[in-house]
């Protein structure tokens, strides 16, 4: 298995990891490292671009939800001090 089909497997610590060894090796690397390296540096950035965008859209969601759960209390509060008054009558 190459380390391209490897990548989407990668933890994001090894993947992280293997950027900046690709990144190192692309600036003082042998001819051939450098060349991988350079092979590999697009396809690493991808996957990192990709996981920093779904962590991004986890966080806004669970954001949103937050959200929702701190408007929705008062409103059933409300709710439920209309219907206790209502109840007086």
């Amino acid at each position: 298995m190459t380390i391209q089909e490897q990548i989407p497997s990668l933890s994001d610590d090894a993947l992280l990891s293997l950027f900046n060894n690709a990144t190192r090796l692309a600036q003082s690397g042998s001819d051939k490292q450098r060349a991988q390296a350079e092979e590999l540096l697009p396809q690493i950035g991808a996957a990192l671009d990709e996981r920093k965008e779904a962590q991004r859209q986890r966080a806004e969601e669970k954001r949103q939800a937050s959200v929702k759960k701190r408007t929705a209390k008062p409103r059933a509060t409300a709710a439920a001090a209309l219907e206790g008054a209502q109840d007086e009558r």
